[in-house]
């Protein structure tokens, strides 16, 4: 039977043979990985590196604009009247502020007491010229956008605040199907009017995060003291403007690689801004340019 194994065969097994136990274990994790059996761990470690890489400085061109427990006590429950908002934008249009988004669902319109408002809420979006209103999907599938009269004034963006397994937002869709994210869509109205921001081509759209730091620490400025004169128009001038709630309880759903705590998802897209105009998202390597090296191993 040595026709069937000559001696170079033979030798080539021999050669080969003490590679198969790495070879098999290399193939099974491979395997494994493809299914997504790692993704806790490749999670965690991520977070591990933010954490030990330490904090780093938030963009100076973000200012969060935030509806915090101060201003409810003076300005009621949330959702507060819309007039509000409106008060907001001549402040800022008088500040020269020309980029300001909302992550703050307006769909309604058929409320007695807001009807005035939204006429004066959306001349004032229209006067302002750079505002961005967000939109979502309900519960049964259908799109929830602002109110006819808002959405006819405003840019739209589409609200995305998904969190991984534990809770914690690693990744962001800059477009949901033919929409632009709520980040996606002010990064690309402030290179129009500011200065440009290049939004990524992305595998699935999808960015993964770069968080600075913890959210205490991005530029912040308390809804009412801004209503209240507080706040100077040099510190809303020139700024990329988020208003979102971030009253205890309100919308605190979500958890950063820094927070233990839960955040307002005001702060998901501050942190896609901070990486658009830095442009230092994390970058992941090829799959399968990984998977080719465990192979070899």
């Amino acid at each position: 039977m040595n026709w069937l194994f000559p001696d170079w065969r033979r030798k080539f097994l021999r050669r080969v043979e003490p590679l198969l136990p790495g070879l098999l274990v290399s193939s099974v994790f491979v395997a494994l990985s493809s299914l997504g059996a790692f993704d806790y761990l490749e999670a965690l470690s991520s977070d591990v590196i933010t954490r030990s890489r330490g904090h780093q400085a938030w963009s100076e061109e973000l200012l969060v604009i935030g509806i915090d427990d101060a201003t409810l006590a003076k300005l009621g429950q949330y959702p507060i009247p819309r007039q509000y908002y409106a008060d907001l934008l001549q402040i800022l249009i008088d500040s020269g502020n020309s980029i300001v988004a909302f992550d703050i669902l307006m769909s309604e319109s058929n409320q007695d007491d807001e009807g005035v408002a939204n006429v004066i809420l959306a001349n004032a979006i229209s006067e302002h010229g750079g505002v961005i209103l967000g939109a979502t999907i309900g519960a049964d599938g259908q799109p929830l956008n602002p109110n006819t009269l808002l959405k006819n004034a405003a840019k739209i963006g589409q609200l995305d605040e998904s969190s991984d397994f534990d809770g914690v937002t690693r990744s962001h869709k800059l477009y949901l199907g033919q929409r632009a994210s709520l980040a996606a869509a002010t990064a690309a109205l402030y290179g129009l009017t500011t200065d440009v921001i290049a939004l990524p081509i992305l595998p699935e759209n999808e960015l993964f995060l770069n968080w600075p730091g913890p959210v205490d620490t991005v530029n912040f400025a308390s809804l009412i003291d801004v209503l209240e004169g507080k706040v100077t128009a040099k510190r809303l001038n020139n700024k990329i403007i988020l208003v979102g709630a971030t009253g205890t309880g309100i919308d605190q759903g979500l958890r950063t690689p820094f927070d233990n705590s839960r955040v307002g998802g005001v702060y998901v897209y501050a942190a896609v801004l901070h990486n658009l105009v830095q442009e230092n998202w994390l970058r992941r390597p090829n799959q399968l340019l990984v998977y080719g090296l465990l192979l070899l191993i």
